[in-house]
């Protein structure tokens, strides 16, 4: 690579990635990065004499990763994000190189690269950060097909490119989609040697990956009930799945619009030459970034759909943007130049709104997060403008740092924030436990009184168990209500309001 090409290449990496990032990480916490953030320090607190990491919850990979983080005294919301940003820049630095590669024209690519990684990163998709693990398995994702373009049917790559993607499904589950058309691709690519090689690296690396895990915590039953946890609590928000599912789409339409309108003006040139009987090459590159790009509407389809769950389709469909730009579509001069342009266009009207939506959020939190002093707590100013926090700071007002916090509903993200234990991790959240003991108040009760939380916090935004938590809270007579946070239209996550008890009774060691 030239040194033009790898200042270009830091140059849109810094750009698209790591700009935008850092001037979203001052924003309040968010819902989906609490709960990343509780998983990670779950694992940091939580081993019993003679573990490594705690017999507690799913695989949790990535907060694994990064629970080294609550070891220092630092704002750890901000910490998880930086380092996330770290992680999304090598994701784009090997999406960029991807696209470049496959468009064979430096400036072409590099635009399509910019719009992608910007896209990406747009916080309708990831928040202000650590919303989730897709960036982190994106990685060994881009680094297998990067190597599996130019592998030869006979190289011994096959075997590391099965490896990097089950460290992609370590890192994020629901992506077994694309390790499920790897075998696909690799078979019609290169044959039935390299697919079993293929097969054989990917479940090396699983099973050593998983032994160690079980033998670290401990056991394999908590891990498989773990799981089944997680497909019951799926199963309780299916209710609105559809409807959220389309709502989502609508929202992933309409912030990737100008690399959706990319892709139609390929699919609709390309059909178009077909017509005219002209014959095309690279067939096969097309049905494979189309898969790529189809594979993951698996997830939103089975379950509770996001924008960020679409978001992952732009892999595929700036593969298919860069591949067009490289075929005979814009094979002549006229075509390339004219292409060129409307790209620059197109990516300007399209960007922004998204600067001015990161701009609004740098000018709302991060310019006074950056004032006061990036690694420490937030400042009053946002703490003001924060539900999340504003609770945060009831719960330490009203509890010492030895305290056990239960909480209910989207609010587990307050365990990080107060840096509070739970009294046990079944009762972390009184949701999940009201949900795992079959909807029993009785159950629930028994738990609480069993094991009671210095503090509880429950709030009326989870309707559908509001009542029935809020009545055993109460009718065990050992709490009583010292704060509330109303609901607010003006405050970030204002659609929470919080109720914070304090445990009253005579306290005794938690008997789970």
């Amino acid at each position: 690579m030239s040194r033009v090409s790898t200042s270009l290449l830091l140059l849109v990496v810094i750009c698209s990635t790591l700009i935008p990032r850092l001037i979203l990480i001052g924003a309040p916490p968010a819902t989906d990065e609490g709960i990343y953030a509780f998983n990670a320090l779950m694992i940091h607190l939580n081993p019993k004499p003679g573990l490594l990491i705690p017999d507690v919850g799913t695989l949790n990979f990535y907060p694994m990763l990064l629970s080294w983080v609550f070891g220092f005294e630092w704002n750890h919301f901000v910490a998880l994000r930086l380092f996330d940003a770290v992680i999304a820049s090598i994701a784009g630095l090997l999406l960029y190189k991807l696209i470049v590669q496959e468009s064979r024209h430096q400036l072409a690519g590099s635009l399509i690269a910019i719009a992608t990684i910007l896209t990406l990163n747009d916080p309708v998709f990831i928040q202000f950060g650590f919303k989730n693990s897709i960036f982190a398995a994106t990685i060994p994702l881009l680094m297998a097909i990067l190597i599996g373009i130019k592998a030869q049917p006979t190289g011994k790559e096959w075997f590391g490119i099965g490896v990097l993607i089950a460290i992609c499904v370590l890192l994020r589950e629901p992506f077994v989609i694309f390790a499920i058309l790897g075998v696909l691709f690799v078979y019609v690519k290169a044959g039935l040697n390299a697919t079993l090689r293929y097969i054989l690296g990917g479940i090396t690396a699983a099973l050593v990956a998983l032994i160690l895990i079980i033998l670290l915590r401990g056991g394999v039953k908590s891990l498989l009930q773990a799981y089944f946890d997680v497909a019951i609590l799926v199963d309780a928000m299916g209710g609105s799945k559809n409807i959220r599912s389309i709502d989502s789409l609508f929202v992933f339409f309409k912030n990737a619009i100008g690399l959706l309108i990319l892709v139609c003006l390929v699919l609709s040139l390309y059909c178009f030459k077909k017509l005219q009987g002209e014959k095309l090459s690279h067939l096969g590159r097309y049905v494979f970034w189309i898969l790529l790009a189809t594979a993951p509407l698996l997830e939103p389809s089975l379950k509770n759909g996001f924008p960020y769950h679409y978001a992952v389709c732009l892999i595929g469909l700036s593969g298919l943007i860069a591949l067009g730009y490289r075929d005979a579509l814009f094979n002549f001069g006229a075509y390339t130049k004219f292409f060129t342009y409307g790209l620059i266009v197109l990516i300007s009207i399209t960007l922004l709104p998204k600067s001015k939506k990161i701009e609004t959020i740098y000018q709302k939190y991060t310019k006074h997060l950056a004032l006061y002093a990036p690694f420490a707590d937030w400042p009053d100013k946002i703490v003001n403008q924060s539900n999340y926090l504003t609770i945060t700071r009831a719960i330490n007002n009203n509890s010492n740092k030895n305290a056990t916090l239960s909480v209910h509903g989207n609010l587990l993200g307050l365990i990080p924030l107060t840096k509070l234990k739970p009294p046990h991790y079944t009762l972390s959240n009184l949701s999940y436990a009201y949900l795992y003991n079959e909807k029993s108040t009785k159950k629930l009760h028994h738990l609480i009184t069993s094991c009671p939380p210095d503090v509880v916090v429950i709030t009326s935004s989870a309707s559908r168990d509001f009542y029935a938590i809020f009545n055993v809270v109460v009718e065990s007579k050992q709490y009583k209500p010292i704060a509330y946070i109303p609901k607010s239209k003006e405050m970030n996550y204002g659609n929470f309001d919080g109720l914070v008890f304090k445990h009253i009774a005579d306290g005794k060691p938690c008997a789970l």
